[in-house]
């Protein structure tokens, strides 16, 4: 195991990478991310099934969303739980 010190630079790194991707959540929308930022300011540009799929991914490594979808289920009176666009608008994110 390394010791916490060595680790702290590469935790650094990921900083403020789950307000990013709150910040490329469409939730008004198609209830999907953005590929970029700049992507939210042209009306041309939509979410697409990528950047979504990236996205998923990312929050499912360290079990964000695994943790969203469990508590989702806790707090629901269905047996199954909510479709994504439930998920995605109760996750975590600050």
């Amino acid at each position: 195991m390394f010791p916490p010190s060595l680790l702290d630079p590469l935790e650094k790194q990921f900083d403020g990478l789950l307000a990013c991707l709150k910040r490329l959540l469409d939730i008004e929308g198609a209830r999907g991310f953005f590929y970029a930022l700049s992507s939210r300011r042209e009306a041309r540009f939509q979410p697409d099934i990528e950047s979504t799929a990236f996205a998923i991914e990312i929050l499912d490594g360290p079990g964000v969303l695994t943790h969203s979808i469990m508590r989702s289920q806790a707090s629901s009176s269905r047996r199954f739980p909510a479709p994504p666009r439930g998920v995605l608008t109760s996750l975590p994110i600050a």
